[in-house]
Parts: C-alpha cells; sequence; structure tokens
C-alpha cells in the first residue's frame, strides 16, 4: 500500500528538530506537496498538503511552479529548530519555505532569482545548522559554472543581497553537494561535484575557534586510471569528515574514504549495480546505503554497530512494484531506518523498520 501522490520525480524525506518525518513532492501540476507524520515514529497522516501556488513580493506575484521531472528539493533545520525547504522554480527563482507560521510553512520567499540577472541558476542544496550558534549553508551553481555559497543571516529570512555570493570557482557538471558537521571544538565542511572530465571534486573548510583551514581550489580525488570510477550521477556524502559514495560510469557504486581532513584514500568499486544514485543514513552507530537496482528493486546494505558490512538485500521482491526514483531515507525519532520512494504508478511509497537496527521492514503509513 502506498502513501498516495502521483508524481515522475525524486521524492525528499526530511525530519524535523522534534524525529517527526515529512515527505516532499512535486506534483503533476508543477506545484509541491507535503506529507507529514503524525509525530515522532507516527504513522503519515492520510492527507497531502499544497504548498503556496504563488510567490509574491510587494505588488509582483509569480506562480511557484517547478519542473516535476527535474526539480531537486533540498531541506535544512536552522540553529532555531525551524525547518527550510529550497527549490529552483522553471522560471529560475531559488524559492524557500520555512516553519515557524501557524500554516505550518510559510509563503514562498525568494533568495535570488536568474531572471533578475542574479548569478544563481542551478538547483540549491542545503545543510543544516551544526550548534546553536551555527547557521544554515547555501551551495548553487552560477551561471558560468562555478559554485557558489551564502550564509543564512541572523533574520529566517535574511539571505542578504541576491548578488552577493562567496564563490568558489570550479566548472561542473552537476549541481554540488555540501554538508558540514561540528565535533569536538571544530566545524567540518565538504562541497563535493563532479566535474566536466566526470571526475569527483572536492573543497572544504576546517575551523577550530579562531583558527582554521579555509575553503582552497578544487581538488581533484582520483585520476584516469579508474575509468570505471568516472561519476554517471551525484555523490552522496556520508559525513563531511568520512566517506562519498557515488555512481560510476560502469554502472556500480564506488566510494572514497577521507581518513583526515582533506586526506582521501583512493576510490573503491563497491561491485553494487546501481541504476540510481545511493542514500545513505547513520544513526546510533548503525548505518543503512540504500540504491535502485537496474531491474528496479530498492536495495539495502547494512551495517550494525560494531559489526562488519551484511550482503545486499531487496527490500521490494515481495512488494510487486517496481521503483522508478532515487530512494530518500531518513531514521525516525527511535532511529529506526524510513525510506520513501516513487513506484511504477506514480504513486509514493513508505518503508520502515520494525525495530532499530532489525533489517526487517514493514511498509505503509
Amino acid at each position: 500500500m502506498s502513501i498516495g501522490g502521483s508524481v515522475y520525480g525524486e521524492p525528499v524525506l526530511a525530519k524535523h528538530n522534534d524525529g517527526h518525518l515529512e515527505v516532499f513532492v512535486i506534483g503533476l501540476n508543477g506545484h509541491m506537496f507535503r506529507k507529514r507524520q503524525a509525530g515522532p515514529s507516527q504513522p503519515f497522516v492520510a492527507g497531502w498538503s499544497e504548498f503556496p501556488a504563488n510567490f509574491h513580493a510587494l505588488l509582483y506575484s509569480e506562480e511557484a511552479l517547478f519542473d516535476p521531472l527535474t526539480t531537486r528539493i533540498s531541506w535544512a533545520v536552522h540553529q532555531n529548530g525551524t525547518m527550510y525547504i529550497f527549490a529552483r522554480s522553471v522560471r529560475g527563482r531559488l524559492l524557500f519555505s520555512h516553519t515557524g507560521v501557524p500554516t505550518g510553512f510559510s509563503e514562498w520567499k525568494s533568495v535570488s532569482a536568474i531572471q533578475d540577472g542574479h548569478p544563481a541558476m542551478g538547483s540549491p542544496a542545503a545543510t543544516s545548522a551544526s550548534t546553536g550558534t551555527d547557521t544554515i549553508l547555501l551551495c548553487v551553481r552560477a551561471k558560468n559554472g562555478s559554485v557558489l555559497s551564502k550564509s543564512l543571516g541572523s533574520s529566517v529570512d535574511n539571505w542578504g543581497d541576491p548578488n552577493t555570493w562567496t564563490n568558489h570557482g570550479g566548472v561542473i557538471s552537476c549541481e554540488p553537494v555540501v554538508r558540514k558537521s561540528f565535533s569536538g571544538s571544530t566545524f567540518q565542511t565538504s562541497i563535493y561535484v563532479r566535474g566536466l572530465d566526470h571526475n569527483l571534486y572536492w573543497i572544504g573548510e576546517s575551523v577550530t575557534g579562531t583558527h582554521g583551514v579555509p575553503f582552497g581550489t578544487w581538488r581533484r580525488l582520483f585520476d584516469d586510471s579508474f575509468p570505471g570510477a568516472k561519476l554517471s550521477g551525484q555523490p552522496v556524502i556520508t559525513s563531511p569528515s568520512e566517506d562519498v559514495i557515488w555512481r560510476g560510469i560502469n554502472g556500480n557504486l564506488w566510494s572514497m574514504h577521507q581518513r583526515g581532513f582533506g586526506v582521501f584514500s583512493g576510490p573503491i568499486d563497491l561491485g553494487l549495480p546501481s541504476a540510481s544514485d545511493p542514500e545513505f543514513v547513520i544513526s546510533g552507530g548503525n548505518s543503512w546505503m540504500f540504491w535502485r537496482s537496474p531491474d528496479g528493486q530498492l536495495m539495502m546494505r547494512r551495517r550494525r554497530s560494531g559489526e562488519p558490512l551484511e550482503s545486499p538485500v531487496s527490500l521490494t521482491r515481495s512488494l510487486g512494484v517496481r521503483v522508478i526514483s532515487k530512494p530518500s531515507a531518513s531514521t525516525s525519532a527511535d532511529g529506526r531506518a524510513e525510506i520513501v520512494f516513487v513506484g511504477a504508478d506514480s504513486a509514493v511509497y513508505h518503508l520502515w523498520e520494525t525495530a532499530v537496527g532489525s533489517g526487517s521492514f514493514q511498509e505503509g503509513p
């Protein structure tokens, strides 16, 4: 049984500060919809809620229309617990909405718009504040192919001048991915992209107090002696200080380990055929990787805390539904893995782990 909806693109499963999950999709009418859990570790509510159909600024109005096939939804949590949703409209405007209002989410607001001559052109990638004194970081591809970033100001709506971004340079062939964390007294940020040569590139920042290593120039992470490792999709970060995983042009999933800040191992072919970018989640030492197999199965490879990697298994073989989207995963308030994906019938499906680390999943709300 699905949780409903009729979509073609990729759903996104986001986690609120209290632990309850919410799924976001673009409907066939080009508008964004959401469905939330009734509470932490609870089933999803019955109906879908539609976001506002228009963006308003003073006397100006335009339809908040997104591409059902290609829109990339991103989310992040503000240091005060407010959740933000970002997406690029078909007119090229970077729109966001946030919680903390009586309606659940605010009206659409704008970060920038290519139609107004601003430099940001691609789909947004956001990462949450890692502490109460940190803030959301937003990355996007520029008109000239470089990577831009900016941070949210003190106000919940203050993204500053739409023409003012930190320019990290580079010329990329996909949207950036970004992640940051706080460990001990150190903030660390990693940004990965696919270059025009389909290689994997990285820049990072590490800050401890008033000292640290700032973002530098883009580093190519492997050479042409690994031809099958060239990227066919977007990389996925497991942790700013750990692995990055991606789908190679040979059809398999690959990984690299960051042993220390800016110190990487060589690429490793995991030998796992994939028809989608992977999805990776960690909770309490347990980790799960999910991906769509070439025959339309939802695959999972799990590692229990302190144990070796387990063999991959299909989670949908008995469901009688073929997976057509990249899966999106998170963990429940009590640490169980939960996944959403789109089936061949265009409906959104939800699988949830029956107990923490059990590896046994059920389908439904």
